[in-house]
């Protein structure tokens, strides 16, 4: 099956003239509101290191734990935008949130494992991180899609899918 990139542009643009203020308001809530609160509750401190890799280093290790919320909220954000694009049976917003939060331990552990597989290649030499970016890019909505519980399998399934 070859993949027409102009029918996938039609019909993501069909699915956002329908739905964008939707869209917009659940990223909003979910997306830019935490990333803004947590941009002001912790800030990048001051450069005192000289390497910026320290600094990086010692930033995350003093906030580690508001930028793991910020996290997990915005998986839910994007686990509700998947669910309501890619759900047949048309949840309503509070039905696709929880559905998030159900799926919520797949999506996460499927992150990790993609975000650990993308660091090593981008550690090898850039191009394989980029990659396994373009193979590994349909994971979560295989989760939504598929209902897919198993991270591995989803990861596996993205890897067909984009072959």
């Amino acid at each position: 099956m070859k993949i027409s990139y102009s029918g996938v542009w039609d019909d993501t643009m069909r699915m956002l003239r329908g739905n964008a203020s939707l869209f917009v308001a659940i990223a909003g809530a979910f997306l830019f509101l935490p990333a803004l609160v947590s941009s002001l509750l912790a800030p990048v401190p001051p450069s005192s290191q000289p390497d910026p890799g320290t600094q990086m280093l010692a930033y995350y290790s003093q906030n580690w734990q508001l930028l793991l919320v910020v996290a997990v909220i915005g998986f839910v954000g994007n686990l509700v935008l998947l669910i309501l694009t890619l759900d047949e049976g048309r949840p309503t917003v509070g039905g696709a949130i929880g559905q998030a939060f159900s799926l919520l331990p797949s999506y996460f552990a499927m992150s990790v494992l993609v975000l650990l597989a993308v660091s090593l290649g981008m550690i090898a030499l850039i191009l394989p991180g980029l990659y396994l970016i373009g193979r590994l890019v349909l994971a979560g909505p295989v989760i939504v899609a598929e209902h897919e519980r198993n991270p591995i399998s989803a990861i596996r399934r993205s890897v067909v899918m984009t072959k």
